[in-house]
């Protein structure tokens, strides 16, 4: 049963409810076909190749919790920058 009452759901508190701190993190992917990002470590764009099935690196990046932005790296240029995001897992 529905009552009017002084309260609304927007100014009780949640119960059961936990934020995840969301962290940067990277994942290795095949580049796609049609792919626009350039990398940000070299600067140059990721493109695709059939016959080469290049890899790429796509970094979510976060600060304090929150997404601010995604970068790509061709996956030699992601090492050689040291892996600023962790190891890449891997994506088939």
């Amino acid at each position: 049963m529905l009552q009017a009452g002084a309260f609304h759901a927007d100014a009780l508190p949640m119960q059961g409810t936990s934020r995840a701190m969301m962290i940067s993190r990277a994942v290795l992917r095949q580049v796609e076909p049609g792919n626009t990002a350039n990398c940000a470590h070299c600067g140059a764009p990721i493109k695709f190749a059939a016959r080469m099935q290049l890899r790429q690196v796509i970094a979510n990046v976060y600060q304090e919790g929150n997404w601010i932005r995604v970068e790509h790296y061709h996956a030699d240029c992601y090492d050689e920058a040291g892996q600023p995001y962790g190891e890449a897992a891997e994506k088939p």
